[in-house]
């Protein structure tokens, strides 16, 4: 009883979101968020001809091609290229939250040089490197602006062309769980009816994302649709003596409490530290286990 007890106050949820706080910077996209490269980066990586590059565009240039020729030309499709620049900004770059929250922010913050040379920087900049990394894989990819959240706050993120459908990609929205590191994945290669869920555009200068086929999630095989695919899950970390758990969970409404406490009856587990990220139908849980 004391430990059933113990269990039941120590469900603890942690609730975060993983992309950016731009309240402070709607005013500092650059004019050309929305315009194609003057550079054709795939022409000058095949090539090798870098020779109208500034000297700050030949340093990202230069550092780009490492990153693609390293981690993603070997990929046998367009698909796994885009995962392979999704997760390689995402791992090698920070967001730079302390200088929105200090006022602080300088260009290169917005710029790709903020992600492969200095690795760090905000949305713009995660957005406009990994479409430097599509240019080199000559890959369809388009930067979109536009705002997040109830409060309408600024924001950039991407489209990618796959076969003949256009996906929607937000990298700096999978930054990594600060608990666990986990890339998150929920929007990697989305639905305009998915992203709209929690960010808005001007549609009518973007195409139409209505296919899933490559929606990295809905391929993941990670998703749970009953409570007895928590209970289930939950069961067999205890069985294995499991400290980590995560899934994709496709019902509107959030997992409750009372759920996590019948999951966790018969368990050893004393303690259960849960985040999410996410939006309805398509949260993702990243649940901590103490023994």
């Amino acid at each position: 009883m004391v430990k059933r007890l113990l269990i039941f106050v120590n469900i603890v949820m942690l609730m975060f979101v993983t992309g950016c706080d731009l309240s402070d910077v709607s005013d500092r996209f650059s004019n050309d968020s929305n315009e194609s490269s003057e550079y054709d980066y795939r022409e000058m990586y095949l090539n090798n001809d870098s020779k109208d590059l500034t000297d700050k565009d030949l340093e990202v240039f230069n550092e780009a091609c490492r990153v693609y020729s390293l981690y993603i030309d070997s990929c046998d499709t367009d698909y796994e290229k885009v995962v392979a620049a999704h997760d390689y900004i995402i791992k090698n770059c920070v967001y730079n939250k302390s200088a929105i929250e200090n006022d602080t922010l300088i260009d290169d913050d917005f710029h790709p040089y903020g992600v492969f040379v200095k690795g760090i920087a905000v949305c713009e900049g995660y957005a406009k490197a990994f479409k430097m990394l599509m240019d080199i894989a000559g890959i369809d990819c388009m930067l979109v602006t536009g705002t997040v959240g109830e409060d309408q706050v600024a924001h950039a993120w991407n489209m990618v062309k796959l076969e003949n459908d256009w996906y929607h990609v937000d990298v700096t929205f999978d930054d990594p769980n600060p608990e666990t590191e986990e890339i998150v994945y929920v929007y990697l290669n989305i639905t305009d009816e998915e992203i709209s869920k929690d960010h808005t555009w001007n549609k009518n200068i973007t195409p139409e994302a209505d296919a899933d086929k490559y929606d990295y999630i809905k391929n993941s095989g990670n998703i749970f649709d009953t409570v007895d695919d928590i209970t289930s899950a939950i069961s067999q970390c205890n069985i294995n003596k499991k400290t980590y758990l995560s899934f994709v969970w496709s019902q509107h409404d959030m997992v409750s409490d009372d759920v996590w406490r019948q999951a966790l009856k018969g368990t050893n587990i004393s303690n259960l530290l849960y985040s999410c990220v996410g939006v309805p139908g398509r949260r993702m849980y990243m649940i901590t286990f103490t023994y």
